[in-house]
């Protein structure tokens, strides 16, 4: 993200979504959007709801893969996350630690 990018107030969000949910229609198009989620979501999303997104990453066994923390720190660099948002609760302390680890003081926290 450039500094005219910050400037602006662009935020980049990074949506942990261990069910299929349109986060694209609650989350505003004016934001970036990055969308992990679990491999078995796949067959409920299709491209039109893909293109929404600016990166999407599917992975086996989303709840319990620790690539899921791995991959947001990779790409951090590329996206500059501004926010992690969730909607399992057993994704809390999984995005508490995230937010953690990106330096992220929006959001819950450990």
């Amino acid at each position: 993200m450039s500094s005219t990018d910050e400037a602006a107030g662009s935020k980049c969000i990074l949506v942990l979504a261990t069910y299929a949910f349109p986060f694209h229609e609650w989350i505003s198009s004016k934001n970036r959007r990055v969308l992990f989620t679990d491999t078995t979501n796949k067959k409920h999303m299709d491209a039109p709801v893909i293109k929404k997104f600016e990166h999407v990453e599917f992975f086996d066994s989303f709840s319990t893969s620790g690539l899921v923390e791995l991959r947001a720190l990779e790409l951090q660099s590329k996206f500059r996350f501004t926010h992690v948002v969730f909607q399992a609760e057993q994704d809390v302390i999984r995005a508490a630690r995230i937010r953690q680890s990106l330096g992220l003081t929006s959001g819950q926290s450990l």
